[in-house]
């Protein structure tokens, strides 16, 4: 099939009943059958045909729920261009920030439509006149365009149409949707995805969905994964998609663990994260009602995978029936559409090794016994065979010798097309040739080596850390920092290098919680921690109050921002110890008092 809308097609035909994906909320659900699924993106479709040329760009601003599911599957049929973003956070500390990097998705996307909720487009009506009043940002003026309309088109009365004709379909050429980058790095970058690129990577990922049933995710539908894990999968494989708010697993991580145990035989996943909260949160009165035995596939990825916290997930679990070997590591990026490698796809085992850090460093691998001196890496399994996957120097394109890290290219038909309205940055990534003249490849940004036939990942080279000749990951310095004191928030925590006296030193930042009290005690374990694991000197620690960090939309750190703010004297520090020891506190007494910090020198 050339699309996934034929899919679609396919069951609202055959099995028009059959449910297609559930929207679980609490103890209760709402659900929507094939049918209903096609009779509303259809009528949705008629409605935007009647607006817009084919081509137009659709902003869609959704959380959670059918709304954006339909909405997207009627931008592909009336042969538009879906732009998925996330819902701005109500919040005033997070809202200017959020619509400042919609207003940058706007001006490259240049939409023609704003499709949301109701509760959001008033949110953003509010934010309109707001900012037009201040002379500041005039949200919603795209480069091109006077103004976006800014619609919640209704969607519940369902009309009879009949379906599009196979000749009015999307070929798989065509350009199916932007995903834009998550801006960890920088500014988010329009990814374009063809509809040969999600058959491609959906039938790729569902080689390993041996009797799986059922799928359920929390992950943002906005997002990659959730977008492949919510929709996409589902629809090629007929199987119901479970949908969880994300906002319901911050607050009760249990709710995602109830599903799988409500919807057996499933997939579902997520980051790091997602496998910590849950070993940090739920109570082990909670655990003894969960029955998590036939969770057939937990796969993790998007962020570092940490071996420590697999293993303590599968012992806190293994009472509920979670096996370890149901872990799927894999790794993957919206430029490959959603997956590269992952365990299975050449049947491997779960695996994970301990490499020599100093060897690392020099970005060589090398396996030890010495578990002082080592860094364990989760293996993230194999790529396709169809695929190529290499690992080339980034200095000078050369592929690199057999035990040497390098930066990842991957080649196959996953590959998106590039990014829109930026020739430079899709020449750049998209079309890089090896030093022996290799085929076009697409230049990941990710460092890695093959071992085993196996993928591992060390890192970014943009957020590399590069101090006295020796490499550091800031991931690793990252997860080092958060386990070193039981104040500091899991997930908040920032590494990065500064020139400071002509040299390059290391600043971490933190955040801690509310209840925290003994800074000096935080600042402490922090040097201890660090120090010792990697055998470098802490230039500053920056301690922080709760949602301080600059983040992506996906909750990933952006580092680069972050080290702006700290050069620019922007990051909003509580106190700060400097290398000779000394404290520097903030001059904002309420805050300080919030910590209990005497100004003068000592905390309380």
């Amino acid at each position: 099939m050339n699309n996934i809308l034929e899919y679609l097609q396919k069951h609202a035909t055959d099995q028009p009943n059959d449910i297609a994906f559930r929207l679980l909320e609490g103890a209760s659900h709402n659900a929507i059958t094939y049918s209903e699924l096609q009779q509303q993106s259809i009528q949705l479709a008629k409605n935007l045909a009647g607006l817009y040329a084919p081509g137009a760009r659709i902003l869609l601003i959704y959380t959670s729920n059918f709304e954006f599911i339909i909405a997207f599957l009627a931008c592909l049929l009336a042969g538009m261009v879906p732009v998925p973003t996330y819902p701005p956070n109500p919040n005033r500390h997070r809202l200017g920030p959020d619509l400042m990097n919609l207003q940058r998705i706007c001006d490259n996307a240049e939409p023609s439509l704003i499709l949301t909720e109701k509760r959001i487009k008033a949110l953003l009506k509010v934010e309109q006149a707001r900012s037009a009043l201040q002379n500041t940002l005039q949200y919603f003026k795209g480069k091109n365009t006077t103004s976006i309309d800014l619609l919640t088109l209704p969607m519940q009365t369902i009309k009879q149409h009949s379906a599009p004709s196979q000749q009015s379909l999307p070929q798989l050429q065509n350009l199916a949707f932007l995903q834009y980058t998550s801006g960890s790095t920088g500014h988010p970058k329009g990814v374009m995805i063809s509809h040969q690129n999600i058959i491609d990577n959906t039938s790729k990922i569902a080689r390993v969905f041996n009797e799986i049933n059922n799928i359920v995710t929390w992950l943002p539908l906005y997002h990659d994964m959730g977008l492949m894990n919510a929709i996409f999968l589902p629809l090629l494989l007929k199987i119901p998609g479970n949908i969880i708010s994300p906002m319901e697993f911050l607050v009760n991580p249990a709710s995602w663990l109830q599903a799988i145990s409500a919807y057996p035989h499933c997939s579902s996943g997520g980051p790091n994260f997602a496998y910590e909260h849950c070993i940090q949160k739920i109570k082990p009165e909670a655990v003894k009602h969960l029955k998590l035995d036939t969770w057939k596939l937990a796969y993790t990825g998007a962020e570092s995978i940490h071996h420590e916290t697999l293993e303590r997930f599968t012992k806190k679990f293994a009472s509920a029936g979670f096996k370890h070997q149901a872990f799927y590591p894999c790794y993957g990026l919206a430029e490959s559409t959603v997956g590269v490698t992952g365990r299975g796809v050449k049947s491997q085992a779960l695996s994970h090794h301990h490499f020599d850090k100093l060897k690392l460093q020099q970005h060589k691998i090398e396996t030890s016994s010495d578990q002082t001196n080592s860094h364990c890496i989760v293996g993230c399994g194999s790529w396709p065979e169809e695929d190529q996957l290499l690992i080339v120097d980034p200095n000078n394109s050369a592929i690199c010798a057999d035990n040497s890290i390098g930066e990842i290219w991957i080649q196959g038909n996953s590959i998106a097309m590039g990014y829109w309205n930026n020739p430079t940055a899709t020449q750049n990534n998209f079309q890089a040739y090896t030093s022996c003249g290799k085929e076009p490849f697409l230049r990941t940004g990710d460092l890695g080596f093959i071992f085993n036939d196996e993928l591992y990942i060390t890192g970014r080279i943009k957020d590399l850390i590069i101090l006295h000749g020796k490499n550091y990951a800031a991931e690793d310095i990252e997860w080092v920092l958060q386990q070193a004191h039981p104040s500091i928030r899991k997930g908040c925590t920032c590494a990065f290098s500064c020139e400071i006296e002509q040299q390059e030193q290391l600043v971490l930042a933190a955040e801690i919680k509310a209840d925290s009290s003994n800074i000096t005690d935080i600042l402490q374990c922090i040097r201890e921690s660090v120090s010792s694991a990697f055998g470098t000197r802490i230039h500053t620690i920056a301690l922080l109050d709760e949602r301080s960090l600059l983040k992506t939309s996906s909750g990933k750190i952006r580092r680069f921002a972050n080290k702006e703010a700290y050069i620019q004297y922007k990051l909003p520090i509580i106190v700060s110890q400097s290398h000779d020891l000394n404290l520097h506190y903030t001059r904002d007494k309420k805050r300080l008092k919030k910590f209990n910090i005497n100004p003068t020198g000592s905390s309380t």
